[in-house]
């Protein structure tokens, strides 16, 4: 499986939770959420409270207090899911934390829900009209106008009751089946399009990744990128094939990481330090736990956490670099959940471009592997580049007629555009196409600017420096800068301009030639 997979349900909680909304302290134990499930109900009545009143005048003061605390009671639910998660995660076959996790996924639904609702009808219905709407929301209205608050409520538990079902089915049928490989392929590319005509995923919306840019923009990028690029892949991929050469495990992940943290910037090695200090990850070795590494903000406590998987590689000290350059952005960004606008493309910018400042280091951390370590670095880039824009490709193509392609139709798409280029995954084995249709795109658009990065870094390693900390200071949640703009003003290339990626292509063959001589 790719390791840089996202976990299942933050990832698309991420997404869904895109908007804004209120909330107020909620009744729970100290020494909050954490410590047992959220008073929904008592959530309930103080928004009822606010309702009461939000027409009367008199309640500027009370209700310009209130909207700020319902997000950091948002917030709050969110970190509690949040840690039941990555508890879950560590151990997946557990009951008990199954049982606790889908428990706290259902009170984080509820209370996003009822929060969306307080916001949208205190923008339309209350004397404070210009109040509420200071706090604008990322997703529709008419749902929540529509419908009152108890029967708001109670979608929102069924739907987060149907949201976990579809992810168990998947993973069941994926990973759980019995059937072989092709029976697997089928029966997923079914539930792929039974997600895609869903009322939840009814059309191929790149707004809700917040992108500047078209699939026909990305689609473009893709045909200049399959002759430029595929030659590269294929040097990379014989160079680390030759000789069967394998990378050993450079040593302690973390104490390697904080080490060469404090020669980037005083800034990174503030992260680090905060990272390893307060012991803000979670690294599993093995067992029956999630198998991929992922990051999550905590805004309400302006920190990030971060779940590592292990197993003795030298991916883990490189899976663990590229979630640090989530964790060193992220962990400095309040935006409140509720209120995130997640452009995606930057974010992993800003994790692949951590990952390429770390190679100045190879030759201390992996001694005579130095080099080897340093194509895979390039292999891994570019396998990104060329898997995300091919099933990107793929994705576009589905999407425009998933209402009348068969299965069937479905795998020769996947064939035609990601097979063909040698992705070395089934159709199955890309889960986010199941938990976030259009997400995967973002991984081959964000490796281009991280590549851009690599071959800056060649020519002025402090240039290179001074670029990424740009990029990574840029909030990827707050909604103000997408991911051409974002890029534009830290000074990088336009890859959607024709011929970048051309040119880019050559730039690497000459480091390619370099470590391969």
């Amino acid at each position: 499986m790719k390791r840089y997979r996202l976990s299942a349900l933050s990832a698309s909680l991420m997404l869904c939770l895109c908007g804004c909304s209120p909330a107020l302290t909620p009744q729970h134990d100290a020494p909050g959420v954490q410590s047992g499930r959220f008073d929904v109900s008592a959530y309930q009545t103080r928004i009822e409270a606010l309702k009461a009143i939000w027409t009367q005048p008199g309640h500027e003061d009370e209700l310009r207090a209130a909207v700020p605390e319902l997000l950091r009671t948002a917030d709050e639910v969110y970190a509690s899911y949040i840690r039941k998660e990555i508890e879950y995660y560590s151990d997946w076959n557990n009951e008990k934390l199954i049982s606790e996790r889908d428990a706290a996924y259902e009170d984080l639904s509820v209370v996003s829900d009822m929060t969306r609702w307080a916001i949208f009808n205190g923008a339309k219905q209350s004397e404070y009209r210009a109040l509420f709407a200071e706090y604008g929301l990322d997703c529709k209205p008419d749902y929540y106008l529509l419908n009152s608050l108890m029967r708001t409520i109670a979608y929102a538990k069924k739907n987060a009751a149907e949201d976990t079902k579809l992810l168990d089915l998947y993973y069941d049928t994926a990973y759980g089946g019995t059937g072989d490989t092709d029976e697997r392929n089928r029966e997923c590319a079914q539930l792929y399009l039974d997600i895609l005509n869903s009322s939840s995923a009814s059309e191929y919306d790149y707004d809700a990744f917040c992108r500047d840019y078209t699939p026909e923009d990305a689609t473009a990028v893709y045909e200049e990128l399959i002759p430029a690029f595929q030659p590269l892949y294929q040097q990379l991929a014989d160079a680390l094939t030759d000789g069967n050469r394998e990378l050993p495990s450079p040593g302690d992940t973390m104490q390697l990481l904080q080490q060469y943290a404090a020669k980037l910037s005083p800034e990174i090695r503030e992260s680090a330090d905060l990272l390893i200090g307060d012991r803000l990850y979670t690294a599993v070795t093995g067992g029956e736990c999630y198998d991929g590494s992922f990051t999550v903000s905590l805004p309400n406590e302006q920190t990030a956490l971060m779940y590592l998987y292990t197993d003795g590689s030298y991916l883990d000290f490189t899976s663990a670099v590229h979630e640090f350059g989530h964790f060193h952005s992220e962990r400095r960004d309040q935006t409140p959940v509720l209120m995130q606008k997640n452009c995606i493309d930057l974010a992993e910018v800003q994790s692949q471009g951590m990952e390429v400042l770390y190679t100045a280091f190879y030759p201390e951390i992996f001694g005579e592997n130095a080099k080897t370590a340093e194509l895979a670095a390039l292999y891994n880039l570019t396998d990104a580049v060329l898997s995300g824009l091919a099933v990107g490709r793929f994705e576009a193509a589905v999407m425009e007629n998933a209402n009348t392609l068969t299965a069937d139709d479905v795998l020769s798409l996947y064939d035609r555009y990601c097979s063909a280029c040698g992705i070395g995954l089934q159709l199955y084995e890309i889960t986010h196409l199941y938990e976030q249709p259009g997400y995967y795109v973002s991984y081959g658009v964000s490796a281009l600017p991280a590549l851009q990065l690599y071959t800056e870094m060649q020519e002025d390693a402090a240039s290179a420096r001074q670029s990424y900390a740009k990029i990574s200071a840029v909030s990827s949640v707050d909604g103000k800068a997408g991911f051409r703009q974002a890029m534009r003003e830290c000074g990088m290339a336009d890859i959607f301009t024709p011929g970048t990626v051309t040119a880019l292509a050559e730039q690497l063959q000459i480091s390619i030639e370099r470590l391969t001589a």
